[in-house]
């Protein structure tokens, strides 16, 4: 198990995690300064909460052999809203375990753990329901992995050609939330989202690395996964 593990690279990665955390986040900044622009005489509201998350976060397959990883996360969260459009900001943590499945015999074991730092952003349509505004999610998020800890607790550290933030990955995200009114300025917003989340580089580069020893049929896999948050909000 642990030589198979340490050939994929799972909770491994290589040496351009920081150009992808940058083009990552570069993509969100600018999709929020967009919209912030676009929707700058609706109502403004902001707000905090807990998040919580899991699923797969991806993998890589050869034939019928797959080795992945689950990931359950799970912190606080910012938010800044404009109506049609939310900001976040939040700090997840939790343990992951691999998945092995080889000649068709499956394996799980805990490998290491992650947090990380989730930037997202959601367009929202907002249908009020009497005191309830119910409206649909569709948008992106990122993680980017900041620590990493092995399966004895040990910390990770970034050394050489491996660096921690290869693991972050880019999500895409379908669901639906409600805010209940509180009073005029407070409401509580529940939400639940979908989420598929793409490859992250160190899959990717574990799939090359194994077609480069001459497996053909290796390709890296992303996941699916939910996400929950309950959060406080206020109008301004």
């Amino acid at each position: 198990m642990g030589r198979l593990r340490r050939l994929l690279g799972i909770c491994r990665a290589t040496d351009k995690g920081k150009q992808v955390a940058k083009k990552g986040l570069m993509v969100l900044v600018i999709a929020a300064l967009v919209a912030g622009g676009a929707f700058a005489q609706v109502q403004m509201s902001a707000g905090g909460g807990l998040v919580f998350n899991g699923g797969r976060l991806g993998g890589v397959s050869s034939d019928k052999d797959f080795m992945g990883e689950n990931h359950i996360g799970f912190g606080g969260f910012l938010f800044f809203d404009a109506t049609y459009a939310e900001l976040s900001l939040g700090f997840t943590g939790g343990p992951t375990n691999a998945v092995v499945v080889f000649d068709g015999d499956k394996e799980t074991e805990k490998s290491c753990s992650m947090t990380g730092l989730d930037i997202g952003l959601l367009g929202r349509y907002p249908i009020e329901v009497g005191s309830l505004t119910v409206a649909p999610l569709l948008g992106l998020a990122y993680n980017l992995v900041i620590g990493m800890k092995d399966a004895d607790g040990e910390k990770i550290e970034s050394d050489g050609d491996f660096k921690v933030s290869d693991s972050s990955n880019l999500r895409l995200q379908l669901g639906v939330g409600t805010d209940l009114s509180i009073n005029d300025n407070l409401y509580v917003r529940i939400q639940g989202l979908g989420h598929y989340r793409l490859p992250s580089k160190s899959y990717t580069d574990s799939a090359k690395f194994m077609k480069d020893l001459g497996d053909d049929k290796a390709k890296a896999a992303g996941g699916l996964g939910g996400t929950f948050t309950l959060a406080l909000g206020y109008k301004f």
